[in-house]
């Protein structure tokens, strides 16, 4: 026995030295007692062995012996909770011996003698064990344990309370325009301005899918509307030597048709297809703008009343400054503007002599990104404003690019903003080369390349044009931006593109020989004033500008002085 002392002295010795993990549990515990919340807890406890004391006096009372007491309650569950306790103190006593003093307890408790001390009895801290009822400290600890799950329960219960709460202020707080638009149905139907090449192209298109949406035509003069029905009221795109005819559209006016006589009727119509003086007033959801350059915004101002701020409208424009005049004319106040979707096609298209036929001599894709709105937010009324770019896509605005997508004849194609700005920058390049040497030469585009005057031309043009554009604030961020837009990579570009396109007239010769307005504003003139806002000269540039300009006046002179005489031989 002596020597089982000594080496349990030693052990314990040991063990001072280097405290254990349970040693440490066991101060922690010890300051935890110290607390308001080891306070509470022995309160509790106490609480519940004097409850347990009373029940025992009433179970004496009404004549409850000890063994029902022990039927009750059988004295397995006593000695397995003092054995519970034995072994802890043995652990915290010799955490080194544990294993064998586990075994010890399990031999002992079965060839136990009267009046014979265990090995662990000399280790006892808690002389006092052996007098304590255990059932009444086994059932305290139930209790005890009880009281702090309800606890918890109604922690998590107040905390599950505040989340929820938090969620319905953070639902509250949403902007209610954001809700609006995600929140409402979608109209499908998609109107299309403008019954140009691309645009009579796109309505056919989406009219040939196996599901297509609602499509309306908005003409602005009755006498496109007698085309249409003189034509049978149908597009015909001719593909590969086939015709194919898509006719399930519905037409719409754009703008007020003026009558001079009441008694006026527009011829083809019939009883149905009359109109009125004024167009519809409902709104426009979905919008596709196919219209020359020079027109959008006179033809935007007619349908003004039908657009805002859940209207999504996609612009399909080659040159660039477009959306600054729209916002500037139309839509001034930024908070009733519509979406905006810059898309731009290279299918090679050709009109013909009918209204409603044209010829698709190449296809290609269209590119399309959203341009981003501005957001202006305000904490409070006397906090300052915040204004930042929007750049989130609207139910509307994903309908409609999803529909193109969809589309095979596009080949739709989605980028990003800078990604869209690079190329468009490109097309801009060469809009303002090729369309202006054509008009100066009176030719076809592949004629600019076997002219070395036009070659020559073409260059000087060229280095004003890619010095402006590599100088602008917004594209310093595109990686290799000298190689992007220098003077070879865009002559490269602009001489790609001069073959692809043969012996085809450009369009703004087009729009001279015919007498109209060019688009030479977005394309030479938007170049002209970035260049004024970077203080850069480009003399060549603005001699090009004002040449095609004099030279558009002096045509539509000619053609408008022109008077035709019968010749009566």
């Amino acid at each position: 026995m002596e020597d089982v002392l000594k080496s349990r002295e030693e052990s314990v010795g040991q063990g001072a030295k280097t405290p254990s993990p349970t040693d440490t549990i066991a101060r922690n515990i010890e300051g935890l007692l110290e607390t308001d919340l080891g306070a509470t807890l022995v309160n509790r406890s106490s609480e519940s062995a004097e409850v347990q004391g009373a029940a025992d006096s009433r179970e004496a009372d009404e004549g409850v012996g000890q063994d029902d007491h022990y039927r009750i309650n059988p004295p397995s569950q006593i000695d397995t909770a003092k054995s519970d306790r034995m072994d802890v103190r043995s652990f915290e006593s010799d955490p080194q011996n544990a294993d064998s003093t586990d075994s010890q307890y399990i031999s002992s408790a079965s060839t136990e003698e009267p009046g014979v001390r265990d090995d662990w009895q000399e280790f006892d801290e808690d002389p006092d064990a052996e007098n304590r009822d255990g059932f009444q400290e086994y059932e305290s600890d139930q209790v005890e344990a009880l009281e702090d799950l309800d606890l918890l329960r109604a922690l998590n219960k107040r905390t599950s309370i505040e989340d929820m709460r938090t969620m319905n202020l953070q639902v509250q707080h949403k902007p209610q325009l954001q809700q609006d638009l995600r929140q409402e149905p979608v109209n499908r139907t998609i109107h299309i301005l403008g019954l140009g090449a691309a645009g009579k192209y796109i309505a056919h298109s989406l009219a040939s899918l196996p599901f297509p949406p609602p499509i309306t035509l908005l003409m602005h003069r009755p006498l496109v509307m007698q085309h249409w029905h003189d034509e049978g009221a149908a597009i015909h795109v001719v593909k590969g030597g086939e015709i194919k005819t898509q006719t399930n559209f519905h037409i719409e006016s754009s703008a007020s048709f003026v009558r001079e006589d009441s008694r006026q009727r527009f011829p083809g119509f019939g009883p149905r297809l009359e109109h009125t003086s004024e167009p519809p007033n409902y709104s426009i959801d979905a919008l596709i703008v196919t219209t020359e350059a020079y027109r959008t915004v006179s033809a935007l101002m007619a349908i003004r009343h039908r657009l805002g701020r859940k209207s999504t409208v996609f612009i399909l424009n080659n040159g660039l400054g477009l959306v600054e005049r729209i916002n500037e004319k139309v839509f001034p106040d930024f908070r009733t503007r519509p979406t905006y979707i810059l898309g731009n096609m290279t299918h090679n298209l050709q009109s013909t002599e009918r209204h409603f036929t044209l010829i698709e001599k190449s296809p290609g894709r269209l590119e399309c990104s959203k341009f981003p709105q501005l957001s202006v937010t305000r904490k409070g009324s006397h906090s300052p404003t915040f204004t930042r770019k929007d750049f989130s896509w609207s139910a509307p605005a994903s309908h409609l690019v999803g529909t193109l997508a969809r589309t095979p004849e596009f080949s739709t194609v989605t980028l990003g903003h800078k990604s869209f700005h690079e190329s468009q920058f490109q097309n801009l390049a060469a809009g303002a080369v090729i369309g202006p040497l054509s008009v100066l030469f009176d030719c076809t585009n592949d004629l600019l390349l076997y002219n070395f005057s036009a070659s020559q031309a073409m260059k000087l043009l060229l280095r004003e044009i890619s010095y402006v554009i590599c100088s602008l604030p917004e594209l310093q961020s595109l990686p290799d931006l000298d190689k992007t837009f220098g003077v070879r990579r865009l002559e490269a570009i602009i001489v790609s593109k001069i073959t692809k396109s043969g012996k085809n007239l450009s369009a703004m010769l087009q729009s001279i020989r015919a007498g109209n307005r060019t688009n030479i504003d977005y394309y030479n003139g938007y170049i002209e004033r970035r260049a004024k806002e970077l203080g850069i000269d480009t003399p060549r540039n603005q001699m090009m500008l004002h040449l095609v300009k004099g030279k558009s006046a002096a045509k539509s002179r000619e053609l408008n002085n022109f008077i035709p005489f019968e010749d009566d031989y």
